[in-house]
């Protein structure tokens, strides 16, 4: 079971279309929403780096940065599984372990990396 991430944008200033946006209170980018360029947003992400996000509009271009951001710590949740897995099972491999103990060693640490 995962959390929700809470995610939100901050107005830098009145009379200024430029948000930070925030997940659960980690600053992730900025927005901006000029006129005549309409909402970009552009966020640091963990695997990808830097993305930069355009919607139809503010809103749009809000719920295209949620999508990407929670794809991206998901993509990063299944890597942190993989290697765990791979590394407990090859511990216990050259350890001597049967395969049916690393697989399991391997599973338990696949688990323990969620």
């Amino acid at each position: 079971m995962t959390k929700e991430i809470k995610m939100n944008a901050k107005r830098v200033g009145p009379q200024v279309p430029v948000y930070d946006l925030f997940a659960d209170g980690y600053k992730i980018g900025i927005a901006t929403n000029f006129y005549g360029e309409g909402a970009v947003a552009t966020i640091d992400t963990m695997l990808s780096g830097y993305v930069t996000i355009k919607g139809s509009d503010f809103k749009d271009t809000l719920r295209l940065v949620r999508k990407e951001y929670l794809e991206d710590i998901e993509s990063v949740r299944q890597e942190r599984k993989a290697e765990a897995f791979a590394e407990a099972g090859c511990s216990a491999v050259f350890s001597g372990a049967s395969m049916d103990v690393a697989y399991q060693a391997a599973n338990y640490a696949m688990k323990g990396a969620a």
